[in-house]
This record gives C-alpha cells, sequence and structure tokens, in this order.
C-alpha cells in the first residue's frame, strides 16, 4: 500500500499502481498529479480525517475520472492486548478508586487502554469519572 501525505509523495508514486492510502488533506493539484502520474489508479483510501479536509469537488473529479474512493473505519493503532494479571490488577487499583493515569502508570499501557477496557467492565456508564 503507497503512503502518500504531502505532494513529494506523489512524485514519487510508479505510474503502475493501482491502489494508493490518502492520510491528509488531498488538494486539487495532488489529484491531478496522481490522475496524470497514475493511468492505472482505480481505488483511492481516505482515513476519516483526510475525507473530511478534502474539498467535495476533488472527490467528484477524482469520481469522473473512474477512480473509486473509499474511507478507511477502524481503529487508530493497534489493539492494546492486557494479560489476565494486568486485568485482575486494573479490576482491583479501579475498586480502589485509582484513576485510570495512576493505574496506566502502574500497569505499562496508555491511560485511553484503560479507560477504553474499564468502560467495557461496568455495566452501566456513570454520566462522569471519578478521580
Amino acid at each position: 500500500m503507497n503512503i502518500i501525505v504531502n505532494k513529494a509523495d506523489v512524485a514519487d508514486l510508479s505510474p503502475a499502481i493501482e491502489s494508493v492510502h490518502i492520510r491528509l488533506r488531498l488538494t486539487s493539484r495532488m489529484a491531478d498529479e496522481l490522475l496524470r502520474r497514475c493511468q492505472g489508479l482505480k481505488e483511492i483510501k481516505f482515513t476519516p480525517f483526510a475525507v473530511s479536509q478534502t474539498d467535495p469537488k476533488v472527490l467528484e473529479r477524482l469520481a469522473m475520472a473512474g477512480v473509486r474512493t473509499t474511507t478507511m473505519k477502524g481503529g487508530s493503532g493497534r489493539p492494546v492486548e492486557l494479560s489476565k494479571a494486568q486485568v485482575e490488577a486494573i479490576k482491583i487499583m479501579r475498586a480502589n478508586r485509582l484513576s485510570y493515569r495512576k493505574i496506566a502508570e502502574n500497569v505499562g499501557v496508555s491511560h485511553t487502554a484503560i479507560a477504553k477496557h474499564c468502560s467495557a467492565l461496568v455495566k452501566y456508564k456513570r454520566w462522569r469519572e471519578d478521580y
């Protein structure tokens, strides 16, 4: 998969490319260069941020050129896997009313991973988190 972040990345593409991944806003100049350079381009995959920042006219131009555009769905990164010992430690620390950041420091993962895991454990979510 060829990832495009800026115009220099478009200039480095091979003409035989059929699919590219756009991570940032696609400008009309970049789209023109992409269509000119890659004659066999069939699909462009956008991140949700890239689609929101790209002008709809550019997306229409790509559609008229016969290029299928799709928005990638999914998380922002690799999912965090916790061992059973870590899960038990998280439950104990959370029962002792430690914050997500303190638990994250002790367990060694990000505080957002702790927050997601704890919210999955709670059947009924409270309107605010106790710190």
